[in-house]
């Protein structure tokens, strides 16, 4: 998958429901963190196209829920940035284990099982720690992993911030597949848009195999 600067301006924008009033300055909040460099890959040289993938995605869709509650944009993009690696190692594992048909019916309902979902958690504590020597952490939970941390009532949890993962991938790969439907086919397309998922997620676990 490779995304020119405004077709993600344009999923992203329909992903937070962003109205034309908003656009201007969504779009600004885009430009600040290419100009930082962020997400990683995305420049790549004067006069060349920017281009965006699964990973570069993936990191703009969680810096973007973290501005969303609060963090200034170099807040986001460092805590992002400090958990990267792990951060995509968990997202390359989402819909591993379910086949073809499942995950199309996942990504037209937009919705998934609790034993396929993912949650990523940011605390408070983790946040402030931004300016200390210790790197903050993303909290990576499964969805039953997630229950019974909430459940757990003696379980002291400071605030937190939760992004549902699975979801912002399955929001994403039906964006893909309804742009790509358009002049390929809805079955072409869904299968284009897993394909290129999987090969993404089978080459980044290889990557960050220890």
């Amino acid at each position: 998958m490779q995304l020119a600067f405004k077709e993600v301006e344009e999923i992203m924008a329909m992903h937070y429901g962003v109205t034309s009033a908003g656009s201007i300055a969504f779009r600004g909040r885009l430009q600040h963190l290419q100009r930082a460099g962020f997400p990683s890959g995305v420049n790549t040289g004067k006069g060349k196209r920017a281009t965006y993938g699964w990973s570069q995605v993936i990191e703009l869709i969680v810096a973007l829920d973290l501005m969303d509650v609060g963090l200034m944009p170099d807040a986001a993009r460092s805590i992002v940035e400090l958990n990267r690696a792990s951060l995509l190692t968990f997202a390359s594992s989402f819909a591993a284990e379910a086949d073809f048909h499942e995950l199309v019916e996942w990504i037209d309902s937009e919705q998934c099982p609790l034993s396929a979902t993912k949650i990523i958690q940011v605390s408070a504590g983790a946040l402030q720690r931004l300016s200390c020597a210790s790197e903050p952490q993303l909290g990576l939970l499964t969805g039953p992993q997630f229950v019974d941390a909430v459940s757990d009532e003696y379980a002291f949890e400071p605030a937190t911030c939760t992004i549902n993962l699975s979801k912002r991938l399955l929001t994403l790969m039906n964006a893909l597949w309804v742009r790509a439907a358009v002049d390929h086919g809805p079955e072409f397309a869904a299968a284009t848009t897993i394909g290129l998922f999987r090969e993404w997620a089978q080459n980044t676990l290889a990557e960050n195999m220890p």
